[in-house]
């Protein structure tokens, strides 16, 4: 596990009692290929909300590229049982258990490469230390070792940030924790169990949401297409098991 990984979680411990109530405006990135982004959250805004239109509303139905409810054995995501780690299908969603401390695991659609997308699925914790950080969430345009990460943590906040073998780029910021990828979503826009967090990538353009609510856009174009999937890391503790469920993947 690299320095920059653990730095990444325990940046959340550090300011685990950050007030929910503090609402994020959706914020506006901008990196090049050429030089390491400094992230600034612009002026305060009104949360936006965003639907992606209905098939009715365009006048056709979407085009899906991939749909997986899990309702089946058979998928096009990474299956896998190792000592550290597992991720395996029951009961109709795709399970990632982290069972070692300070480890990333993910599982991607092998057979699927996609640049200009609309990725969306649910994720649910099923268990977890109470004690330590941890964060979940989707992994896409994954190529090689490098990958974009759309996350969410235990301590309430979400993180996008560019993934490589020298290490994490954050693609955003804020002063609501000491790790300054991290933000706070507006209290209202977060379940207590299920959420829906779903990325809309169109060239160097990434629009990210919660439950439909938009929380920041993030232009990069580092990596133009890759496979997607899901992400889990745990914290110091291990232990962490999360659902996932009804992933889909759409022209947008």
């Amino acid at each position: 596990m690299s320095i920059l990984w653990t730095m990444l979680v325990a940046g959340c411990q550090a300011q685990g009692q950050a007030d929910p109530q503090i609402s994020l405006a959706a914020e506006i990135v901008e990196s090049s290929q050429m030089t390491t982004p400094s992230a600034t959250i612009q002026g305060a805004a009104p949360t936006v909300t965003l639907a992606i239109p209905t098939a009715t509303e365009i006048g056709r139905l979407p085009e899906i590229r991939l749909e997986d409810d899990f309702e089946s054995s058979e998928s096009c995501l990474e299956s896998f049982e190792r000592a550290d780690a597992s991720a395996f299908i029951f009961e109709g969603q795709m399970i990632l258990d982290v069972v070692a401390p300070e480890t990333r695991v993910i599982s991607t659609c092998q057979s699927l490469v996609a640049g200009n997308f609309i990725l969306e699925s649910q994720t649910r914790v099923l268990n977890a230390p109470q004690d330590t950080p941890f964060y979940y969430g989707l992994t896409f345009r994954v190529s090689g070792e490098e990958s974009y990460n759309f996350v969410f943590g235990s301590v309430g906040g979400y993180c996008i940030f560019f993934a490589s073998p020298n290490g994490i780029l954050h693609l955003t910021n804020s002063t609501d924790f000491v790790t300054d990828c991290w933000a706070l979503p507006p209290a209202d826009a977060v379940n207590l169990e299920t959420n829906q967090l779903r990325v809309v990538a169109v060239d160097d353009r990434m629009d990210f949401f919660i439950n439909d609510v938009l929380m920041a856009v993030v232009r990069d174009n580092r990596l133009s297409e890759g496979q997607v999937g899901y992400l889990v890391t745990s914290g110091a503790a291990g232990g962490v098991r999360v659902a996932f469920d009804n992933l889909r993947v759409l022209r947008p």
